[in-house]
């Protein structure tokens, strides 16, 4: 199967912009109810004495199945509509699917002043470690999804730890979901006209909501005047994201934490995925060059699909959707990848 050329979007989801905000929306009420899933929650310590929450399918550690490690993307969780798609499509196709949340992201306020960031190398790589020993203890392969911002931090861990992710010898490989490669031209392109409203409004309200909480605890490290003053991603990143994750300001970060800095250098098997029509993560702000240059990489390029969520209608002009064709297609591929 080549899910580019079989892809279809309903016909009724006639751009990107429709063919993200549905699913996310109408969508998700609809994968609630149908799949109904069933997890087993941990707290796992950080090594920096924080902690996140792992959310594992009801199952997980009595089966012998491949391990799907699913990145969110930003503000995303467990009940996200991609987590849910996934949920069922890895049920299905026999993985075992674990959701690790950022911190701050599972319902319950981590503790240290930090949160999450789009170019988190560190985070990822702890966390990978973790799954690679329950992999090896358990005889496992392993297998890591990056969805949007959790995209672009599984492709920078990949870019900057070279050595880990070959020394982790149960990862077969990684997929990236519509990230946002490069974070200027994203972070850019979210803070425009329609975007702005629709998507930077939408993710500011929760992100202020925690920095709120979180200058409760901390007043000194950030102004909470800016933050809550924030009308666009750009300042909230250069009032909050940057100071308390160390970077001198919002364009150090973007710089820094986008792994367009670092692509050519994976070398781990990775699936890279991106509509064409994206309204968050234009199609021209990619690396083109390097990535095609790096035979580590192979690409999945529809014209369609919107950011992430990848609808698709056997029968376009019918009102069905299919909402495990794509995040089946991407386990599928999964199962023919080997070293």
């Amino acid at each position: 199967m080549n899910f580019v050329e079989d892809f279809r979007v309903p016909i009724w989801l006639f751009n990107g912009h429709l063919q993200t905000i549905w699913p996310a929306t109408v969508g998700k009420k609809y994968l609630r109810r149908k799949v109904r899933p069933s997890y087993l929650r941990e707290k796992w310590k950080t090594p920096d004495n924080d902690f996140i929450e792992i959310d594992f399918n009801r199952n997980f550690y009595k089966e012998r199945n491949p391990i799907v490690v699913l990145f969110h993307g930003l503000e995303g969780s467990s009940s996200s509509y991609y987590s849910l798609a996934f949920y069922q499509a890895c049920k299905e196709l026999q993985f075992s699917l674990s959701i690790p949340h950022f911190r701050g992201c599972s319902g319950s306020a981590n503790e240290l002043p930090r949160s999450y960031h789009a170019g988190d190398s560190e985070e990822i790589n702890w966390i990978l470690e973790k799954y690679s020993k329950i992999c090896s203890e358990q005889n496992r392969e392993l297998y890591a999804f990056g969805i949007s911002l959790g995209g672009n931090a599984l492709l920078h861990w990949a870019g900057t730890y070279v050595s880990n992710s070959l020394l982790i010898s149960n990862l077969r490989c990684i997929v990236s979901i519509c990230a946002p490669i490069n974070l200027r031209s994203s972070g850019l392109a979210i803070d425009r006209k329609i975007n702005r409203l629709v998507y930077a409004n939408y993710f500011l309200r929760s992100m202020k909501r925690k920095a709120r909480d979180k200058w409760y605890q901390y007043p000194d490290d950030f102004s909470f005047e800016k933050v809550q003053n924030a009308r666009t991603i750009y300042e909230f990143d250069n009032s909050y994201t940057a100071p308390v994750h160390g970077f001198l300001n919002v364009e150090d970060y973007w710089q820094k934490a986008s792994s367009a800095m670092v692509v050519e250098k994976i070398r781990v098997k990775t699936l890279l995925i991106n509509s064409r029509n994206d309204p968050i993560v234009p199609f021209s702000s990619l690396p083109h060059l390097e990535i095609s240059q790096n035979q580590n990489i192979e690409t999945w390029y529809p014209t369609a699909g919107g950011h992430v969520c990848f609808v698709h209608s056997p029968k376009p002009t019918h009102l069905s959707t299919d909402n495990y064709f794509f995040p089946k297609s991407v386990l599928n591929w999964c199962k023919n990848q080997c070293y």
